[in-house]
């Protein structure tokens, strides 16, 4: 019994280090973020750090009323995990 509870917690380790690894987001899957993304044609995932550099340097070509509840979410979770819990549109 000692083994495998040994193997088990071997097992959690893995499972929290890959859970801290970033994870790309599918542009596709957040409409405005697609618009955004116009100039990078063929270019389907990015990286939630340029996600959150995407949504702050093109804010003003955004349109807030067109956001899913979904998108509204990642924006927020990624200013609070990559931007200091901050916005700067």
């Amino acid at each position: 019994m000692g083994a495998a509870s040994g193997s088990c917690k071997q097992g959690l380790v893995a499972l929290y280090m890959i859970a801290e690894v970033d994870v790309d987001i599918i542009i596709a899957d957040y409409p405005q973020l697609a618009l955004l993304c116009w100039n990078l044609p063929g270019v389907q995932t990015i990286s939630e750090e340029r996600a959150l550099a995407i949504y702050e340097e093109r804010w003003r070509h955004l349109d807030e009323a067109a956001l899913t509840k979904e998108e509204q979410d990642l924006i927020k979770r990624l200013a609070d995990e990559h931007g200091g819990g901050a916005l700067c549109v």
